[in-house]
């Protein structure tokens, strides 16, 4: 979608359901390329990625490894 017919798709519609797009490098990629997703989308993304950092933390370890006392 062009940034115009973008504009007019989102015109009517409630923002949860509007297009919102961002440049992203994908897993194991360098090249950044646009995603396009509603914005409720956006938001359980970002509520999973968060839930996930939380999971990777959560008890003795940790994103840097085994924690130790």
């Amino acid at each position: 979608m062009t940034k115009a017919e973008l504009l007019a798709y989102n015109a009517d519609r409630p923002v949860l359901k509007q297009i919102y797009c961002q440049k992203m490098k994908p897993t194991s990629s360098h090249i950044r390329r646009n995603v396009c997703r509603s914005v409720e989308d956006w938001v359980h993304h970002n509520e999973r990625t968060l839930l996930t950092i939380d999971a990777m933390n959560s008890g003795d370890y940790s994103v840097f490894g085994r924690t130790r006392d």
